[in-house]
């Protein structure tokens, strides 16, 4: 979620309501992009993979994904679920304003997760720190959410 734009939106716009959709950078803190097989959403041979591909798999972004991921794990969580926690907990978004977040899944099975993942609440403060200085090393160089 881009800072300057949440913030863009809170001061001139004050009745939008914030949805954020793909927390988990469409799989990328899972580490679906360290094994991509055909007709998965990296995969460049269709137009979404592309798109993905374009967003996402840049080397900066990649590797500070897996320092997160390092990192994460040795707290015992792993990347997916610190995605998840982070947007919820940590993110710009406030629920008191009606912002969101949109939680998919492919199965009942993985939305059960994503919902326990949340459920246990703030990520500790230095996977906190951590993130925030990885976020710091590649604002800007995924997506273009807006012109």
């Amino acid at each position: 979620m881009r800072g300057g734009l949440v913030a863009h939106l809170r001061h001139s716009l004050h009745w939008v309501l914030i949805y954020s959709n793909s927390p988990a950078a469409a799989g990328l803190f899972a580490g679906n992009h360290k094994n991509i097989k055909t007709g998965d959403r990296f995969d460049t041979l269709h137009l979404i993979g592309q798109t993905y591909a374009k967003g996402y798999l840049k080397d900066n972004i990649t590797a500070a994904v897996d320092r997160v991921i390092e990192l994460v794990e040795k707290h015992g969580i792993n990347g997916h679920a610190a995605a998840l926690r982070w947007t919820v907990h940590h993110s710009k978004l406030e629920a008191e304003r009606g912002h969101a977040v949109i939680i998919a899944a492919s199965n009942v099975a993985q939305l059960n997760s994503n919902f326990d993942f949340i459920e246990q609440g703030p990520l500790p403060d230095e996977v906190l720190e951590a993130i925030n200085r990885v976020h710091g090393e590649v604002a800007g160089s995924g997506f273009p959410y807006h012109a």
